[in-house]
């Protein structure tokens, strides 16, 4: 189910040749169906570690070159952990989303059925007076829980979904109309 609507990048670029930093969701119907059957983990795995294998044992001197590179780069000017995009690596932000889980379901239960109860608790805890924020989650009896309503900044609607996320409730339909971007 897509979550986020345009672009929300979880991961960012990276100047390694070979890797994946990009996240997302499975768009093509045959390749779910294929992925979806049992075999498929084992062979994929297997064929991601030979293709890695071939692709270093072709580009070994450029990508040993590369990771001095970045090795000395790193040690030469370290990172500062809050700048970090990861949210597992990140120390500032899982502090921040951990203050706003205490104020949104202080008992550290999180329930689909409350899903409209948090998203209320997020506007009062976090969207500035005057901003346009009027989303309303419904919880199905299967659990899927849907977003709909307007927000007027994309950073609410962004922080609720990483919130929603945090609180491990991942079956979203999410249909709330975002602002439109500036020309």
């Amino acid at each position: 189910m897509k979550l986020i609507k345009g672009s929300y990048h979880i991961l960012r670029e990276t100047p390694i040749p070979g890797t994946i930093a990009e996240s997302g969701f499975q768009t093509s119907r045959a390749f779910d169906d294929l992925s979806a059957r049992p075999e498929y983990p084992k062979v994929e795995a297997a064929a991601l570690a030979k293709g890695a294998a071939a692709y270093w044992a072709a580009h070994k001197p450029a990508l040993v070159a590369l990771r001095d590179q970045l090795a000395k780069a790193r040690a030469d000017k370290p990172r500062d952990p809050k700048t970090y995009t990861a949210v597992a690596l990140n120390p500032d932000l899982q502090k921040r989303a951990a203050e706003l889980l205490a104020k949104v379901a202080p008992a550290g239960r999180y329930e689909a059925a409350k899903a409209d109860e948090y998203v209320e608790a997020f506007r009062k805890a976090t969207v500035k007076p005057g901003a346009a924020f009027t989303v309303v989650a419904r919880t199905s009896a299967e659990g899927v829980m849907t977003l709909t309503g307007d927000v007027s900044d994309r950073a609410d609607h962004d922080r609720l979904i990483d919130l929603l996320v945090s609180m491990k409730l991942y079956r979203i339909v999410n249909e709330v109309q975002l602002p439109k971007p500036a020309k």
